[in-house]
């Protein structure tokens, strides 16, 4: 490499660097983009692999986990904290959806067995990451 091709990408180097400093921008356009992934997972009843059909989504004929839509919205706004963006929900029932269940409980006639699949809904689809990822080769090249 030539001194002149060697400057030109210390100068390109340099310039990412310094982008790192100031990123807002670019992670409150990655929490709406991975926020509307979320929500487009509960739309299709999961993505990766379709969630199985909850009991009450049989009986009522609606959507499995999207009843009142409380879990969703909560699990689709995110949090951004400098260079992170948190997705989560601190509904009660909201950790045995994405993980499962499987254990006895207690009754008031003893005990049974309580079996709940999980149906992850905090996943993020190959599209969302292919965008996100040029979301962030677009904010680093700004002004390169």
């Amino acid at each position: 490499m030539n001194d002149k091709n060697f400057d030109k990408a210390n100068k390109i180097i340099e310039r990412l660097f310094s982008r790192t400093g100031d990123k807002h921008n670019v992670m409150q356009e990655l929490a709406v983009m991975s926020g509307s992934d979320i929500i487009e997972n509960f739309r299709q009843g999961g993505r990766a692999s379709r969630w199985e059909k909850s009991q009450r989504a049989i009986r009522e004929g609606g959507q499995t986990l999207v009843d009142t839509s409380r879990l969703m919205k909560s699990a689709a706004t995110p949090q951004v904290q400098g260079d992170t963006i948190i997705h989560g929900s601190n509904l009660p029932y909201a950790a045995i959806h994405q993980f499962g269940f499987d254990s006895d409980i207690k009754t008031k006639n003893g005990s049974r067995r309580l079996r709940i699949k999980a149906r992850p809904y905090l996943v993020f689809s190959n599209e969302f990451l292919n965008d996100a990822s040029r979301v962030v080769s677009r904010w680093l090249l700004e002004g390169v």
